[in-house]
């Protein structure tokens, strides 16, 4: 496994836990009123224009809400597509996930992989679980939840399918323990 493997995997699970902070703050009142920008110019990188982009009004505490469990979903996405790289390069000597001798790892990389592959080939837009062949199988993470691809094949993902938020964090734990980081909210090795 690279130093990039790693770095991208904690990065992204990072980001998904300022995300997670975002949406708790937002649902818990802590945000007070917020003044949304309504035209924002951006210089992206040096030499090129700038962009000027017009938003509406604020956002209504509502909105922001949804706004907020839709980006937990966003970055959750992109945490599976590192979480399955960093798996995969850290245990390509073993062979295919399916084949790793460890049932614990093996169920873990296997997991990831399907809701990788729901947010990499979405239904008309939404993250859609594509279990095929020996995926239409039953794939448990210890102490928190257990998959059935064969049930979940060509069903729209939802976190309810894991049990919730809650049992997003043993996944996270459980893969940082399997990778040999540190697990820290702020992205602390």
């Amino acid at each position: 496994m690279t130093t990039h493997d790693v770095d991208f995997y904690l990065s992204a699970r990072d980001t998904w836990f300022q995300s997670f902070q975002v949406m708790g703050a937002i649902k818990e009142g802590k945000t007070g009123h917020v003044e949304w920008p309504r035209d924002l110019f951006l210089t992206t990188e040096d030499g090129a224009p700038g962009l000027t982009i017009k938003f509406p009004e604020s956002l209504t505490p509502e909105a922001l809400q949804d706004w907020a469990q839709n980006a937990m979903i966003a970055t959750f996405g992109m945490f599976a597509m590192a979480a399955d790289g960093a798996l995969e390069a850290a245990y390509t000597g073993l062979g295919t996930r399916l084949d790793d001798p460890d049932g614990d790892r093996r169920n873990l990389r296997c997991i990831w992989y399907m809701i990788r592959c729901a947010f990499a080939h979405p239904s008309a837009g939404v993250p859609t679980w594509e279990c095929r062949g020996k995926y239409q199988s039953r794939f448990t993470l210890p102490g928190s939840f257990t998959l059935d691809g064969a049930l979940l094949h060509s069903q729209p993902f939802s976190i309810g399918q894991l049990g919730g938020w809650h049992h997003v964090y043993v996944l996270l734990t459980s893969t940082d323990n399997t990778l040999g980081v540190v697990t820290s909210p702020n992205g602390k090795q």
